[in-house]
């Protein structure tokens, strides 16, 4: 047994618990709604359509903040 493969009772199956863990699936029916903050108007828009395959559908006004708008 080498020094880097020791590890205190208890650790390496609490790591391989946290490994376990991690590598399981989120089963969903469905996204009610993405939040993304862009660098700007057109390169969220590219993102969306080029990145995420999602088509721009309509813009509104952010109620919040008068400067920015909800795409």
């Amino acid at each position: 047994m080498t020094l880097a493969s020791w590890a205190a009772p208890g650790e390496a199956s609490a790591r391989r618990e946290a490994e376990e863990a991690s590598e399981r699936k989120v089963q969903s029916q469905g996204v009610h709604h993405i939040t993304i903050v862009g660098a700007g108007r057109q390169t969220a828009i590219d993102f969306r359509e080029g990145g995420l395959g999602m088509p721009f559908v309509f813009e509104q006004p952010n109620l919040d903040n008068e400067s920015e708008s909800h795409l």
